[in-house]
């Protein structure tokens, strides 16, 4: 019994590394903090699934923080930190290779995923 041939990655209709990114902005503990429209856990938990699901499929993962380095905002909440230095994962992957026509993105508000990936 012959297999199917290995299907282009790039040109894929499914989710690959090779044509997606995994968009992680602003997992502050501010930022969580503000939101209201749903409880917080179920928030951290929700991001936790998609990032755990991201670093098992081995997608890039562009990581975005705002205003740590200054010291007006803490980093990523503990459990994102944690499961992306586990994961392998350098804590920021900020590189636009061309390649990527898709993106999965997880942000604590909605108009943060309102961003284009070039063609």
């Amino acid at each position: 019994m012959a297999s199917e041939p290995r299907r282009d990655p790039i040109a894929d209709e499914l989710l690959t590394p090779e044509n997606a990114a995994f968009l992680l902005i602003d997992y502050q503990p501010v930022q969580v903090n503000s939101i209201s429209s749903m409880e917080r856990q179920r928030l951290v938990s929700n991001i936790t699934r998609a990032t755990r699901a991201a670093v098992a499929y081995r997608l890039p993962i562009v990581h975005s923080t705002v205003n740590v380095q200054s010291g007006r905002n803490k980093p990523t909440i503990a459990v994102l930190r944690r499961m992306l230095e586990k994961g392998g994962l350098p804590p920021a992957l900020c590189r636009h290779d061309g390649q990527r026509r898709r993106r999965c993105c997880g942000g604590v508000s909605p108009a943060l995923c309102g961003v284009s990936a070039p063609r």
